[in-house]
Parts: structure tokens; sequence; C-alpha cells
């Protein structure tokens, strides 16, 4: 997920879903990812939320 964005942005500079499928904003501070069902580690583990949010906690 290092990598990996959740969100990317189109050559119209728009965002656009990458490893989340969908999003939704949630007040001024907060935000809702869904990931895509398809995301596999190397290991063919599934790419979980508790992963994302590892990685972004992480980086922070």
């Amino acid at each position: 997920l290092l990598f990996t964005p959740l969100l990317r942005y189109t050559p119209d500079l728009e965002l656009a879903p990458y490893l989340a499928e969908s999003w939704e904003l949630e007040g001024d501070t907060g935000a809702v990812f869904r990931l895509r069902r398809d995301s596999r580690w190397d290991d063919d583990r599934p790419v979980t939320a508790h992963d994302a949010a590892f990685t972004i906690r992480r980086a922070l």
C-alpha cells in the first residue's frame, strides 16, 4: 500500500478511484473509502481496510 494510492489524478486533474472503488467525505475532516475487492498482496491475501488504515497512520 505504500506505493498504491487510494485515489489518483486523471489527466484533467480530477480525483479518480484507484485502490478505493469509491469514497465520500464526512464533515470537514473525514472521509470513508470503499476498497476494491479484487486488491491483493503479492502472496494473494486480500488488502483490507485495516491494511489501508495502518499504512496511512504510518505515513503520518
